[in-house]
């Protein structure tokens, strides 16, 4: 299928271990963007950390939705924090961009350039 061949995760760790990104690319069908955000937690978050779970949850201004999130990532070697940012894109899309961080080096300034940097491009 030419649209499943078109869908894709891009992510990346510090060098040090202490904060990673992702971003995923997938089908929303007709989902809003708080239906796309709670499938990503549910479907990719939580299936990569079952303890994921979600601190706050918000709709903004452009019309995607955004949750601050807690989970353990074996990656970065224990609890982290994130800000996980869903935007619904033409044709039935979704465009999930993921800012984590070890606990005492989270970030939010950090975490907010880097999902509202993505959103430039959508």
């Amino acid at each position: 299928n030419d649209q499943e061949a078109t869908l894709a995760t891009v992510s990346f760790t510090a060098p040090d271990r202490s904060a990673q990104g992702s971003v995923k690319f997938g089908a929303a069908g007709s989902q809003t963007a708080e239906q796309a955000l709670s499938a990503y937690i549910t479907d990719t978050l939580k299936a990569r950390a079952p303890d994921a779970r979600v601190i706050a949850q918000r709709k903004n201004l452009d019309g995607s939705a955004e949750a601050d999130v807690e989970f353990t990532s074996a990656e970065m070697g224990g609890r982290v924090r994130g800000l996980v940012r869903v935007f619904i894109q033409p044709g039935g899309f979704y465009f999930a961009a993921l800012f984590s961080a070890r606990d005492d080096q989270f970030d939010p300034p950090t975490a907010k350039t880097f999902v509202e940097g993505l959103s430039i491009g959508k």
